[in-house]
């Protein structure tokens, strides 16, 4: 998730006009989920994508385009976890750390992996979000 494209608005609606069905597998494996990830959840991926409605990928992006809550991101008070993938090649951590900046309860946390972090790199998400419960526990 993010607060704001991490992309300027006419690159994702530009992309929004694409259809992404024929797009070679190894090429959304590697942008979602990296090379070394488990064939069953790239075979899975595949499969949701093959299903999904081109208008749907559409309206999904559109909506990328236009989200900026950052103003509401101010008025949230309470600790917020973002986690980002260190191999993440669609979205760079830089803008979500400038949008995340905006709220001093805000943190990020970079775990190694792919855009599909919680796909693929469960355990360390789990333990990510564990600490961050733990920390605050200890703040109360």
């Amino acid at each position: 998730t993010f607060v704001a494209s991490p992309w300027p608005s006419w690159v994702v609606n530009a992309a929004s006009h694409f259809d992404l069905r024929p797009v070679p597998r190894a090429l959304l494996d590697l942008a979602l989920i990296g090379w070394r990830a488990d064939p069953e959840l790239a075979k899975s991926i595949a499969a949701i994508l093959a299903e999904l409605p081109p208008a749907v990928v559409r309206s999904r992006l559109k909506e990328v385009a236009r989200v900026d809550v950052r103003g509401a991101l101010q008025t949230v008070r309470c600790p917020i976890l973002a986690l980002h993938g260190t191999r993440d090649r669609l979205v760079s951590p830089a803008p979500i750390q400038a949008a995340l900046r905006m709220n001093p309860q805000a943190t990020t946390k970079l775990i190694h992996g792919p855009h599909m972090l919680l796909q693929t790199g469960t355990k360390d998400c789990a333990d990510a979000v564990a600490a961050f419960v733990r920390e605050i526990e200890a703040h109360l």
